[in-house]
């Protein structure tokens, strides 16, 4: 029977029209306020690199913050019990930190052999591997809007990144590499089944499992810097409560409701944040083809959320 809220009217005898947020699109707000936390991190970062930091010690304190936060938010709403999961979830969680450990590493280490700028375009193409995924492993089909939008996306993002510099065989093959192990990692979660667990008892797990797989594979290497100033656990901290705990956990939530191919179109604003922050923090320039490249990745934002407006028209209740 209908209930008295749904039968609510208006002094003129009209219903009251309550709109609801479809899943989908909860999950692609998500998605996209996590790729611009994700897009903050590079002012952290930069933070402990100027203390004596480098890459990996920094992916590794992210992961052990994470770690950390995670526990907390666990023990505080859920209670301890809630850190206890099936031996399936267990592998499937240790498994899927294989490569999410790794894309850092890897992507990182990439800078060492080529630009930066060239390093994060390879990268930002597992959009097109997860979608590639997503066709040619699941039959999941794909439509036109999503083709169109991914491509705004890689143009957008060859915009954005400056792509001169050395093209050493090694640093292509690394960056390439973490947007394919990324694109894995995206395409395992959408598949994994993890959805019955709560998001903050999956990032524990992953960022613990993590944090122990980056340490072991810098420690042998001499890559994993233990004796910093404190200070340095302040950006640590940052990366840890912002990229962890928050920006992942959205990133998570997103997957979940609006599915891996969508998330993954919607993390390209994240290298936009960046130039944002670049230009009003570190003064740098922004100029016509950076703007082209803000424009052409918003307007594939703008066009997957116009379109799943429309397709979520039947949530809203009018008479």
């Amino acid at each position: 029977m209908p209930t008295d809220e749904q039968n609510a009217k208006q002094p003129d005898g009209r219903r009251i029209s309550k709109k609801r947020i479809s899943p989908e699109t909860a999950g692609m707000i998500c998605a996209f306020v996590s790729a611009i936390l994700f897009g903050t991190m590079p002012l952290m970062t930069k933070y402990a690199y100027s203390l004596g930091s480098n890459a990996y010690t920094v992916a590794f304190g992210r992961f052990a913050t994470g770690a950390l936060f995670s526990a907390v938010v666990i023990l505080i709403r859920y209670g301890p019990a809630a850190f206890r999961i099936r031996r399936g979830q267990f592998v499937k969680i240790a498994v899927l930190s294989l490569f999410f450990s790794a894309m850092p590493c890897m992507l990182y280490g990439s800078y060492v052999y080529i630009d930066s700028g060239l390093a994060t375009t390879l990268h930002f193409t597992y959009p097109v591997i997860v979608m590639l995924i997503s066709v040619c492993v699941f039959r999941s089909g794909f439509s036109v809007k999503n083709v169109i939008c991914l491509l705004l996306c890689v143009a957008g993002i060859l915009c954005l990144c400056n792509v001169e510099g050395n093209m050493d065989i090694r640093g292509v093959l690394l960056a390439a590499g973490s947007g394919a192990v990324y694109a894995v990692y995206v395409t395992g979660i959408d598949r994994s089944g993890l959805k019955e667990l709560p998001v903050p008892v999956i990032i524990f797990w992953l960022s613990l499992f993590s944090s122990l797989l980056t340490a072991l594979f810098s420690l042998p290497q001499r890559r994993l810097l233990l004796d910093l100033p404190w200070q340095v656990w302040i950006s640590y901290t940052g990366l840890g409560l912002v990229a962890m705990v928050i920006a992942a956990s959205l990133f998570q939530i997103g997957i979940m409701k609006c599915g891996g191919v969508r998330s993954s179109m919607l993390s390209t604003v994240e290298p936009v944040t960046g130039v944002i922050i670049g230009a009003y923090v570190f003064h740098e320039r922004i100029t016509f083809r950076t703007a082209a490249g803000i424009i052409l990745i918003l307007a594939a934002v703008i066009l997957l959320t116009l379109a799943d407006r429309r397709r979520a028209g039947k949530y809203g209740h009018q008479s």
